[in-house]
């Protein structure tokens, strides 16, 4: 009987060619999908955003006339209707 160890030179040239085999293929298609979106990310149409922006001094004077309403009598209701209805 032999005491064989480790592996033959064979073996390893054969592990060794699957690996470039398979970060040949993953590295042609890493660089495909970063091609491809970059292409798609340049064509796509912005949608416009929903979010009315005011300044400081419109939410200042908004929150005046809201802390100046009541809304225990109809007079003020109507009041706050009207002010919600401006902006």
């Amino acid at each position: 009987m032999s005491n064989k160890q480790g592996f033959s030179v064979v073996e390893v040239v054969v592990v060794l060619a699957v690996l470039v085999i398979l970060g040949a293929l993953g590295y042609t298609a890493y660089t495909n999908l970063v091609v491809n979106n970059a292409d798609t990310s340049s064509t796509a149409t912005p949608t416009p955003s929903p979010v009315v922006i005011k300044t400081t001094d419109d939410l200042d004077k908004i929150s005046e006339e809201l802390d100046s309403i009541s809304l225990e009598d109809t007079e003020s209701s109507e009041k706050f209707e009207e002010a919600a209805s401006s902006f």
